[in-house]
């Protein structure tokens, strides 16, 4: 009887079970791409500078929202909030770099419209923005949230949903980054 205690305490949160469920169709999406990708003939673009700069922003954004957490865990509820606007702000910063470096690429005359790979890469560009603004939604909630309700419920369950899934977009990024140099 005692194993199945352990057991009923080793449950997963329904909503971080649905989290990953949700991280796993993304991936799966962006691995479609990339197969497509590696079907088409590469196109004659390198990474502007901009995507150096934008990959430091959202790797430094992993680590403030690492070190928000722990401050939540710790009850230093002004040091999370802190810690999750810089984290807020340095994805703002990685989208504007990111933006900067679609405006270079189209100054180099590269377009969508005219290269199968190219158009490849913006959609799988654009999809990552988008995740990434969804989650400086998210951030924005959990601050407002805790914010609300901070003396009545004291959970880390739905800021640990928010890490996972900025981890899993800082994660996403390098990993297509990391591609992209290499392809």
């Amino acid at each position: 009887m005692v194993w199945m205690s352990f057991l009923y305490h080793k449950k997963m949160h329904p909503h971080k079970l649905n989290l990953w469920l949700a991280l796993g169709a993304i991936v799966m999406f962006f691995i479609g791409f990339l197969c497509v990708y590696l079907m088409l003939p590469p196109p004659s673009v390198r990474l502007p500078a901009s995507c150096w700069s934008s990959t430091g922003a959202i790797v430094l954004s992993g680590l403030t929202m690492h070190v928000g957490v722990l401050a939540f865990k710790r009850r230093q509820l002004l040091l999370h909030e802190m810690w999750l606007m810089v984290t807020g702000l340095l994805g703002l910063i990685f989208v504007l770099l990111q933006l900067v470096a679609f405006e270079q690429v189209y100054h180099w005359g590269i377009v969508a419209v005219h290269d199968g790979a190219a158009s490849v890469l913006c959609v799988m560009a654009g999809a990552h923005l988008l995740y990434v603004l969804t989650g400086i939604g998210v951030l924005i909630a959990s601050l407002l949230r805790v914010h609300r309700r901070h003396f009545i419920l004291y959970s880390a369950t739905g800021l640990e949903e928010t890490a996972i899934y900025w981890y899993f977009v800082d994660s996403l990024w390098l990993g297509l980054f990391i591609f992209l140099l290499l392809a």
